[in-house]
């Protein structure tokens, strides 16, 4: 009787066991797929040495995106904020550009023209900043940001993902499914890291390009003769230059 018994609880115990581990297991699966989502794109920036038209597409990403906030797709012109658009160009990339002038000069000008003379402007403007010779340093650093950025990210996401794991059974008073909340939570903040990083790594490419070129917002002074040209305010640009005898 008493064996019995000792049988059947450690069934229980067992069974639960096993419950708790399959559903950490189908927790974990969602973080696996985007770590592999994460870790290929990583590699793929390793294996690189030039990553600027990867830049040239988060660029146009992100003018894409500020461009849509104040020009609606399927929009007539009178809808269009472009004294905001003007502004905000202004602010978030350092971009002046007489954008009011072009469509009182050009009234046939649509939306999708206005934006692909944006892009192409925003692309003149980020490879003017890097001088002749300092090309194949730029590309460097480009790559070194974009995974600090990347990197970063990803431990700010697996934290969050913590975070949702360990409140997500609360979903059940609410009469739905935690793993599934889950899944559907995970991949929303999975959309915000890729975008977030995304613009991030323009960002800083593009305040390094400033950098580079002598004009540092901050500081105002080029680099003298002999010295780095790249940033110094961030750890690894040493390596940069004594590879480019910088």
């Amino acid at each position: 009787m008493v064996t019995r018994s000792i049988e059947s609880a450690q069934r229980k115990v067992e069974a639960r066991n096993f419950d708790i581990r399959k559903q950490l297991l189908e927790y974990d699966d969602v973080s696996n797929d985007q770590r592999k989502t994460i870790y290929q794109l990583r590699n793929e920036l390793l294996d690189s040495t030039d990553v600027s038209e990867r830049i040239a597409d988060l660029r146009e990403g992100v003018i894409s995106d500020l461009f849509r906030q104040h020009v609606p797709a399927d929009s007539v012109e009178e809808q269009w904020d472009i004294d905001g658009l003007t502004r905000v160009l202004a602010l978030e990339l350092q971009l002046q550009l007489p954008l009011r002038e072009w469509l009182d000069k050009e009234p046939d000008l649509g939306d999708e023209a206005l934006l692909e003379r944006i892009v192409e402007r925003a692309g003149e403007a980020y490879r003017a900043k890097v001088p002749a010779g300092a090309e194949a340093s730029f590309h460097q650093y480009e790559r070194y940001v974009m995974l600090q950025i990347l990197d970063s990210h990803w431990r700010e996401h697996l934290a969050a993902l913590d975070h949702l794991r360990q409140g997500i059974h609360l979903r059940g008073y609410a009469q739905k499914n935690p793993k599934q909340e889950y899944k559907r939570e995970a991949f929303e903040l999975f959309g915000m890291l890729l975008g977030v990083g995304q613009a991030g790594s323009h960002a800083h490419a593009d305040r390094g390009a400033d950098q580079v070129r002598g004009v540092d917002r901050g500081a105002g002074r080029g680099a003298g003769p002999g010295e780095c040209q790249l940033p110094a305010r961030r750890p690894g640009h040493e390596r940069f230059c004594r590879r480019s005898g910088r």
